[in-house]
């Protein structure tokens, strides 16, 4: 039996039959409530004026510390380990 070709994408002309569900009015949606908890680590008071300037020195030098020893604990690893091959 042959194929039908109705001319490519034209639209039949006609009434068509719609299956579409019809739409619902949407809900309007409702959002929890936001809670704000504090912060955890603002307990203690700011200092200020070249105190401030003093604890800010100290807190980047004892992580500049840290940071060395971590590197250096690496470079023990890498000289041990490059010492027993």
């Amino acid at each position: 039996m042959a194929v039908r070709d109705p001319g490519g994408c034209r639209r039949q002309s006609g009434p068509q039959k719609s299956n579409a569900v019809p739409e619902l009015p949407a809900a309007p949606a409702v959002q929890p409530v936001m809670r704000r908890w504090p912060h955890p680590v603002a307990v203690h008071p700011a200092p200020e004026g070249l105190a401030a300037e003093l604890h800010y020195i100290s807190c980047a030098l004892s992580q500049q510390t840290r940071q060395l020893d971590e590197i250096r604990c690496l470079l023990k690893r890498l000289a041990n380990s490059a010492g027993s091959e």
